[in-house]
């Protein structure tokens, strides 16, 4: 079966198509408004076997999507690439392929467990970037397991502190549950 190459993400990669024709996934995100998801059957090809799955989208936020498509343009100029006009359309929305049965995850409930993983990816990467976690550097098991524990203890500190400072209020409540002062009459 030939199939027509497209310049988003997995579809030029593993080429979705329906189950008897070619997907064009810019057509079908376009088709999605605003906080409403949406997903489409879909099968795609990897290691030599034909997969079905749920392509599940939904549209970014104006703002969400001017992020991305900023970062995607300095990456290029960086590397001094072209974008295609595909590539930043495609960055308006996020979409992920789905290989779970449709009643045991529901639209809605995927795209919410890939916003969950991201944020543990997120959570990963601040660990690595700020308490250097990408290399141990000892030698003996016993050493880079103290290391690790001393690096992850510090981390589990540094998180209950933020959170901690997130909530903090010098008054001791939340200012929205706080009860007027005074009332002040508006008679003339």
């Amino acid at each position: 079966m030939t199939q027509r190459r497209k310049s988003c993400g997995f579809q030029s990669r593993f080429g979705l198509t329906t189950e008897d024709s070619s997907f064009d996934l810019l057509a079908h995100l376009r088709q999605l408004q605003a906080d409403q998801p949406d997903e489409w059957d879909v099968c795609f090809e990897a290691h030599k076997k034909r997969w079905r799955a749920r392509l599940c989208a939904i549209r970014k936020t104006t703002t969400a999507a001017e992020r991305s498509k900023k970062k995607i343009l300095q990456r290029a100029k960086k590397k001094q690439i072209r974008v295609r006009p595909q590539t930043l359309e495609c960055a308006e929305y996020v979409y992920i392929l789905v290989t779970v049965a449709r009643d045991v995850m529901g639209t809605a409930e995927a795209l919410e467990i890939y916003r969950a993983r991201w944020q543990i990816e997120l959570c990963f990467k601040r660990m690595k970037s700020l308490l250097q976690l990408g290399h141990v550097p000892k030698r003996s098991d016993q050493s880079a397991r103290a290391w690790i524990q001393g690096k992850l203890l510090s981390i589990l500190l540094i998180e209950r502190l933020v959170d901690e400072a997130r909530f903090f209020s010098p008054w001791g409540f939340n200012l929205s549950a706080a009860k007027p002062l005074a009332r002040v009459s508006r008679s003339a």
